[in-house]
């Protein structure tokens, strides 16, 4: 069974959710629905332990050491992808909901306040929706964590070159979610999401990074896969020195980009500028 904390990478342990329905649904729903709530967090739980039983962890991931990524396993991640796009679009719109009320600063009449207040119930199952869906198509499609969230840090950030600025503006943990504001104005938000979200992605990245190298024969004769090694170490050391870089932000290696190029579309169409911070977990974003 994965530890609390390679767990919060996937989903978001029980312990996680007891802070959110404390920042969300108290005030707003009674015990039952605070007890139905638990009780998905939990069935998400069952759901990743088989994630991990089955794939490892996210660290045990290693990709291809050639550097090549396979049509097979693009396709098998953009299934996953599509199999979501149910549960992400309701959090998207929830999101949606939720962040134009907190720019807004000025009073709300009943009837809007009553449909933030929906909204703000909604948001914390539609998060175990979201999860679990990820969850059970990972199962669905084989797909590991690990090999996912490599295809999507190298897909959307490095490739498209998303923001990781992208999401609500307002945190959804870590502070209140308010109709008249945030503790914080929008661009703090973003700014702390930013450099929340490099760490993340460095901590993951470096590793899998690692994992393929290690991969390579030191004793490699071929001239294009000994260039493609030292291509790999000059990227792994740039990134220890910089924490702040995204994975090959000066450009793809022609090696990656050719396996992606041919899904430009589909990766661009099952993006989601409101639910990118949860992607890769919920943190605090």
């Amino acid at each position: 069974m994965a530890s609390t904390g390679s767990k919060i990478l996937i989903g978001c342990s029980v312990g996680c959710l007891v802070v959110i329905i404390g920042i969300i649904a108290i005030g707003f729903a009674g015990y039952s629905v605070v007890r139905n709530i638990v009780d998905e967090f939990e069935d998400m739980e069952i759901v990743m332990d088989d994630v991990y039983d089955r794939f490892g962890s996210v660290n045990d991931f290693t990709p291809e050491a050639d550097g090549s990524i396979s049509p097979s396993r693009i396709e098998a991640f953009l299934e996953l992808r599509d199999l979501m796009t149910p549960v992400r679009r309701k959090l998207d719109r929830t999101l949606h909901t939720l962040s134009d009320a907190n720019e807004d600063n000025e009073s709300v009449g009943p009837l809007r306040a009553m449909k933030l207040a929906r909204s703000g119930v909604g948001l914390v199952p539609r998060l175990a929706d979201f999860f679990n869906a990820r969850n059970e198509a990972m199962l669905e499609v084989g797909i590991g964590p690990g090999e996912y969230y490599y295809i999507y840090v190298l897909g959307y950030y490095s490739w498209l070159g998303e923001s990781l600025a992208d999401g609500p503006g307002f945190t959804i943990l870590g502070s209140s979610i308010e109709i008249d504001g945030n503790n914080m104005d929008d661009y703090e938000i973003r700014e702390m999401r930013t450099e929340d979200l490099h760490e993340t992605i460095q901590d993951i990245m470096l590793t899998l990074m690692r994992n393929q190298y290690d991969e390579l024969d030191p004793n490699e004769t071929d001239p294009e896969l000994r260039e493609w090694a030292d291509t790999l170490n000059d990227e792994i050391e740039k990134l220890e020195r910089d924490r702040f870089r995204i994975p090959w932000q000066d450009g793809l290696p022609d090696r990656i980009e050719n396996s992606l190029r041919s899904y430009r579309r589909e990766f661009k169409d099952s993006y989601s500028e409101m639910c990118a911070p949860l992607e890769l977990g919920l943190q605090g974003y």
